[in-house]
């Protein structure tokens, strides 16, 4: 296993988590730190946050904070909040902040992940256990009898009692559904338990779980998924279940009404004897598409594709699809597979979390916005209004505003409690460099051969790095995505940089000779019928490459300033058509956050704009001595970062400055620099 070596950066920024005002982009670098800033007063940061589907007027919701403390707030009647009352939370004034109590797990446990099901609540906790509390109608709080659960004194803390999973095993998810409960455990495998009326509980009957003695622990069997299969995740519905397996198939059971299973008819599945296993197929999700994400709603079900892409199918008669009418879908043979049509998110926009509720979806997408279509009663799409979205045409892809939401989180609040500043350098010798908000990932030895480049995970909780042999290493939340093949470069040719797609489970390898790479959902861009540049004669090596920021293209670079663009990267100029040649070799290339032009960086720090503003450069600002060449740029917030092959870092964007080698320049070459976040 390729491990990294990292030395904790010799200048770093303390950054104030107050709001700061837009200031107007200047270069900074080595030896031109901005001043430390005190940490200024936060507050807590939600690490993950469940909603009950509601089937009356009662409902709450739950969410874990950076401290791991687990609050809930809405209707209390079935002590469903975990609270020394029934009371209800949330609906008057000094109910919440301060003096919203955090439930009490017993001594010394947190909470890694809640789900709020319907009158009861489930706790995932730091050791791997399980506690539920609330309503326990129908066994759904695991404890051999339909008592409820939290109503005294005794029931809380470490009175509160744990789900027996079997012997030697622990939970990794959980997922309360209507009136009953699922645990994803350790080994892989599914367990349900309380209500079984449609077969949710993928026990071939319809017998209830868990509400009497003796059917819990080793006497419940796991659901069985198919040989061979394990699942990695879970969701519960209003009466049907949902699982995500380790080759990224998802298959469903229970209630089939309005066709939520997707399996084309109204069919139950899992009420009887023989339905699950093999027996149950993978659902039809289009030709060579898998699945990342999948959650059940109330009368829907929707998955999270390989691609970015959100595919919804069940009862869509408000509009929860977001097909543009209120058809529902897999309730009839043929409508799923490549004839289920993917949601229109936007122009470029992809989805990085889904949720299927009651008669409403939403999405997380991959720029950190979030939208929501179907029924828009109670405001519950964040319009401002009640007006359903999806059910008419034309409602849905760029005529569906985002919320506006404050500060919304992007993907970085996976390890991240504020929107991070900060990047990594990378050393030829596989020394990695930490500065601002990046993560130190510490290790023995350095890789093997020499490092090219470094690329973050679209998180920035991690990233890859390739050496010149074509090896891939990963560290944080980077997948392993293998190594990229060499075998079919000419003589001489070799890799020059990595890119990321946008689900970060892709990479894209670029040759000084044009050619395209690729790693698991990585595909290569065209320009006409052209995927590389290998049959052109190039005027010098192609030095930089870097997807749109919609990632549905991407450029490259030569050394000459001559530009290529595929996919629906646009080209606005290049050096050769102006007829200029650089005072040296242009060696990276940003594109404007707007998509409408780029930036390209010489070797002295000169910067030449295509259809993009100049916002500066270090030959416009008097540097004309550098103590070693600019070997990259990269993206950073409304402009973009330079840096020198011995780490000095310029920085001309509105975000502040993080730090730089300075005067201790590296053993080996630095060769590349990524932003832990880039808008």
């Amino acid at each position: 296993m390729l491990e990294f070596r990292s030395r904790v950066a010799r200048s770093v920024l303390a950054l104030a988590l107050a709001a700061v005002a837009l200031v107007i982009p200047t270069a900074t670098g080595a030896g031109a730190d901005p001043a430390d800033a005190a940490p200024g007063p936060g507050r807590a940061v939600a690490r993950a946050v469940s909603t009950s589907l509601s089937f009356d007027s009662r409902g709450h919701s739950c969410t874990i904070d950076d401290q791991a403390q687990l609050r809930c707030w809405g209707s209390g009647s079935e002590w469903e909040l975990g609270q020394p009352s029934n009371n209800n939370i949330g609906g008057a004034a000094n109910n919440m902040g301060d003096n919203l109590h955090p439930v009490d797990l017993g001594t010394g446990r947190t909470a890694t992940a809640v789900s709020a099901g319907w009158l009861h609540t489930c706790a995932l906790l730091d050791n791997g256990t399980v506690k539920c509390w609330g309503n326990g109608g129908s066994g759904r709080l695991g404890q051999g009898s339909t008592d409820t659960i939290g109503d005294s004194t005794a029931e809380r803390g470490d009175g509160l009692p744990t789900v027996d999973l079997g012997t030697g095993r622990t939970a990794t998810a959980i997922a309360a559904g209507q009136q009953y409960t699922c645990a994803l455990l350790d080994d892989g495998t599914v367990k349900c338990w309380g209500n079984n009326s449609s077969g949710q509980l993928g026990q071939g009957n319809t017998d209830d779980i868990g509400d009497n003695p003796g059917e819990m622990g080793d006497n419940l069997p796991a659901v069985d998924l198919g040989t061979g299969r394990t699942a990695t995740a879970i969701s519960a519905g209003s009466s049907h279940t949902c699982a995500l397996l380790d080759d990224g198939t998802v298959k469903c059971w229970g209630s089939g009404s309005f066709g939520r299973l997707g399996y084309g008819d109204l069919t139950k599945r899992g009420d009887g004897a023989g339905e699950m296993g093999d027996n149950l197929p993978p659902l039809e999700l289009g030709t060579g598409r898998t699945a990342t994400a999948v959650s059940a709603g109330n009368t829907h079900t929707c998955a999270l594709l390989d691609d970015g892409t959100v595919k919804c199918w069940g009862g869509g008669f408000n509009g929860q699809l977001g097909t543009g009418d209120v058809t529902g879908l897999g309730d009839n043979p043929g409508e799923m597979g490549d004839n289920l049509p993917p949601v229109d998110l936007g122009s470029g926009r992809t989805a990085i979390a889904i949720a299927a509720g009651s008669r409403a979806s939403c999405a997380v997408l991959d720029d950190g916005g979030v939208k929501c279509w179907g029924y828009g009663f109670s405001g519950r799409l964040g319009q401002g209004d009640t007006t359903d979205r999806g059910d008419e045409p034309g409602e849905m892809g760029d005529n569906l505003p985002p919320i506006d939401l404050p500060a919304v989180a992007g993907a970085w609040i996976a390890c991240h409690s504020g929107k991070p500043v900060g990047y990594w350098l990378a050393e030829q010798d596989g020394t990695a460099y930490e500065f601002g908000d990046a993560a130190a990932y510490n290790a023995v030895l350095p890789p093997t051969g020499d490092t090219v480049d470094i690329e973050a995970t679209p998180t920035g909780c991690g990233f890859w790095m390739v050496l010149d042999t074509g090896v891939v290493a990963s560290t944080g939340d980077a997948t392993d995505l293998g190594n990229f093949d060499l075998s079919s470069l000419a003589a001489g040719e070799k890799l020059s940089s990595i890119s990321s797609t946008p689900t970060g489970q892709g990479l894209w390898g670029f040759t000084d000779r044009g050619r395209v790479l690729t790693l698991g959902d990585a595909k290569p861009k065209f320009a006409g019928a052209i995927s590389d540049l290998t049959t052109i004669n190039l005027a010098g090596p192609i030095i930089d490459s870097i997807p749109t920021p919609s990632g549905e293209g991407y450029y490259m670079l030569g050394s000459d300033g001559g530009v290529f663009a595929f996919g629906d990267a646009t080209f606005a100029g290049s050096l050769p058509g102006l007829g200029v040649t650089p005072n040296q070799p242009t060696v990276g290339l940003v594109p404007d956050p707007d998509g409408n032009g780029y930036w390209m960086v010489a070797g002295d720090g000169g910067v030449f704009a295509f259809g993009a503003p100049f916002v500066g450069s270090l030959p416009g600002l008097g540097i004309t001595q550098l103590q070693a060449p600019i070997i990259g740029m990269t993206p950073y917030a409304d402009g973009y970062l330079q840096v020198g092959s011995d780490g000095g870092v310029f920085n001309f964007s509105s975000q502040p400055f993080s730090g730089s080698l300075g005067d201790n320049p590296p053993d080996t070459p630095i060769v590349g620099l990524t932003p832990v976040w880039t808008d």
